[in-house]
């Protein structure tokens, strides 16, 4: 998290932040940095996969449905 501390424009630390936060089971924390990485970088894959998997598990399938559509 120093990375963002320093350039928080910079995808690839917030990106990895949000996995930090998702592989410590905080999918609540994860789903909003992964929302902070797709702000600055709209069409990552992997960011969008992190956050369509988050919304699944904090029971939000309505919006996991709408992220994983913007897969294709």
């Amino acid at each position: 998290m120093a990375g963002v501390k320093i350039d928080p424009r910079h995808f690839g630390c917030v990106y990895n932040s949000a996995c930090c936060f998702y592989y410590d089971g905080k999918y609540r924390n994860a789903r909003k940095w992964f929302e902070l990485a797709l702000k600055l970088k709209p069409h990552s894959q992997d960011a969008l996969v992190g956050k369509t998997i988050c919304c699944l598990k904090l029971g939000r399938h309505d919006e996991a449905h709408g992220t994983m559509q913007k897969l294709s």
